[in-house]
């Protein structure tokens, strides 16, 4: 390659030399610039292949204008054979062997396809790591004419053929010279045959094992382009590349492709990697629901943990793509996985006690409570075990009762204490009636109520633990803050709806009169024991306006307050105690809700479906 610079009338040349493309009377190479001695008005330049183009008169002719076009406007890509979504439109009226042509030499040749649907705007002679110069839509359409064409078999199998046959062997040879030879890697997942994954093999794998051995700086292109993908670009990329995972799952094939299934893998992380920044898609588009029934998950999360330094494919690395269920599942082997060590922990110390080397040690954590002093025995005996004994399998005894815990009591003991825990009475938490939900009291009467938010968080943690659900009304913006995600005015309407929407109202006025309607500042109204007190949202809150132009701001800080700074120490503490309990490394593979669900069940019943699946007996009928 080779490059022409034009400073105001000079001519620079450097570069690839061997066809004289240079301008300079040789066919010498050059790595500086050179000045060219034409003796010319230069008004445009380009450089192609190996040649070049000048548009220039002599200075004894009449000054040409400065052309506003660029010279690739002005040949038209004639010099260059492309696709564009015009031409395809024009070739599909002629005969089938014309486009079937057309698209041997473009899908033949790497520079061809490169140069092929290029935004109309010139944007494409300015292609960075912000712009392919690539018009996706027109990508996108183009593709869509062919597929839809009544000769769109023989239209896709060319293309396959082309693909597989001319362009994969030369992206793959050699690593592409420029930013704008990766757009390739843009263009061809909207191509048909890419929609033929029993073509993975000689199609997929290639192109993605091309694309992951890219250097670093132009993986990072190809990634900053996908980030600026419309949603149904960046949509399509994932379908294509997570369906060779799916088909590769549902032959079995991928217990002898692991090589090609962690290489899709590998592109689904680096796709997930710049959703989480984008927020495109939602994270289950990325999950492999036929995981579960496919693949022995727990035997593979069993070996990933006990061989961290081992080198072999584990789905374990690639999280993203677990469904709720097989997140479930894991914690639940985790669990069942820490309570046996503790339980061989526990039996090998009663040995050493035997040889009065050791204290005694119980395999369970038993808890033996009365039932009219339920909270204080719960209290007494938590307090008094140490940190370990929490990661035992637990057993509940109720004094006077014989019933042998199989798993009803303890869900009886959970669902009475907890209940109790969180009346109103010990006020620690706020009901809000709209929601019915809880959340944390503000204020507390003494101090060591902190002391009892981390037990309740014990408890919840124990209950998921030892896989008891158990329904808690806390909002999602509780499973939120426990997973380190943020919270915003969604998680407020959740909780306190008519609170939300009065937020929403600020956001959702137009008028200039703003100030006068609304007439707020940057402060709020709180009851600490029946007496209303106003507080500052930022210092000197109180002589600072809420304007159409600060508005977001105080809608941030407002629910800010109400869902984190209010409570930070009440919080913090049921937060302590849940992970006291709860130690997972699983647990940060869950999003809020499917954490929320697991806890207290999935509360989204279909009950029209119960209803077809009933069968009254007796006296009993729909309507009774």
């Amino acid at each position: 390659c080779h490059t022409l610079t034009l400073v105001g009338n000079k001519l620079y040349a450097f570069g690839l030399n061997g066809s004289g493309q240079l301008g300079l009377g040789d066919v010498q190479s050059r790595l500086v610039p050179i000045a060219s001695q034409l003796d010319k008005i230069i008004s445009e330049v380009y450089a192609g292949g190996d040649h070049s183009f000048i548009i220039c008169t002599s200075k004894d002719d009449i000054e040409v204008d400065h052309v506003e076009s660029p010279i690739y406007d002005l040949l038209d890509q004639k010099c260059v054979a492309h696709l564009t979504l015009e031409r395809l439109k024009h070739v599909l009226c002629k005969s089938v062997p014309h486009v079937l042509d057309e698209l041997k030499l473009v899908l033949s040749n790497t520079p061809c396809l490169n140069g092929s649907f290029l935004k109309k705007d010139f944007k494409n002679y300015f292609t960075g790591r912000k712009n392919s110069g690539v018009d996706m839509d027109d990508v996108m359409e183009g593709f869509q004419l062919l597929n839809e064409s009544a000769h769109s078999e023989t239209f896709t199998k060319t293309m396959q053929d082309c693909i597989e046959r001319h362009l994969i062997p030369k992206f793959r040879s050699s690593p592409p010279p420029d930013v704008e030879a990766l757009r390739l890697f843009v263009i061809l997942p909207w191509c048909p045959a890419f929609s033929c994954i029993e073509r993975y093999r000689t199609l997929h794998m290639p192109f993605v094992s091309a694309l992951l051995n890219l250097k670093p700086l132009p993986l990072e292109v190809i990634e900053s382009w996908w980030s600026l993908f419309e949603l149904r670009h960046f949509n399509r990329v994932l379908k294509i590349f997570k369906q060779v995972v799916v088909n590769l799952l549902i032959t079995d094939d991928y217990k002898k492709e692991q090589t090609i299934l962690e290489s899709m893998l590998n592109l689904l992380a680096i796709l997930h990697k710049v959703n989480s920044s984008t927020k495109k898609l939602p994270l289950d588009s990325f999950y492999v629901n036929e995981l579960a029934e496919k693949v022995e998950i727990r035997q593979d999360y069993y070996l990933h943990i006990n061989n961290p330094s081992d080198e072999r494919f584990s789905f374990c690395n690639y999280p993203f793509i677990f469904n709720a269920g097989v997140k479930t599942l894991l914690l639940e082997t985790d669990a069942l996985l820490t309570q046996q060590t503790q339980m061989q922990q526990a039996h090998f110390n009663t040995f050493l006690m035997q040889l009065g080397l050791a204290p005694q040690n119980f395999p369970y954590l038993v808890l033996t409570v009365s039932r009219n002093n339920l909270v204080q025995d719960t209290i007494n005996q938590l307090l008094s075990f140490p940190p370990n004994d929490l990661k035992k399998p637990l057993k509940v005894v109720f004094r006077g009762e014989e019933a042998d815990d199989a798993g009803g009591v303890r869900k009886e003991f959970f669902m009475l204490l907890l209940t109790e825990l969180l009346q109103p009475k010990y006020g620690m938490f706020v009901e809000y009636t709209e929601s019915r939900k809880l959340w944390f009291a503000p204020h507390l009467f003494e101090n060591d109520d902190v002391g009892m938010y981390k037990l309740i968080g014990i408890l919840c943690g124990l209950a998921i633990y030892n896989g008891i659900i158990v329904a808690l009304p806390f909002p999602l913006a509780l499973y939120k803050k426990l997973l380190d995600q943020p919270t915003v005015l969604e998680d407020l309407k959740d909780l306190s709806p008519t609170e939300g929407r009065s937020l929403e109202s600020l956001m959702d006025y137009d008028n200039d009169d703003f100030e006068d309607v609304f007439s707020l500042y940057f402060q709020v109204s709180i009851d600490i024991f029946g007496t209303s007190k106003t507080v500052d949202l930022k210092p000197d809150g109180g002589s600072l306006s809420v304007t159409k132009s600060n508005r977001q701001e105080y809608i941030d800080l407002y629910v800010d307050r109400k869902l984190n700074t209010s409570i930070a120490d009440q919080f913090n503490a049921f937060k302590e105690g849940f992970h006291k309990a709860v130690a997972s490394r699983i647990l940060r593979f869950f999003q809020p809700i499917e954490l929320m669900e697991m806890a207290v069940g999935n509360e989204q019943y279909d009950w029209y479906l119960f209803e077809k699946e009933t069968v009254y007996k007796g006296d009993y009928w729909r309507y009774h």
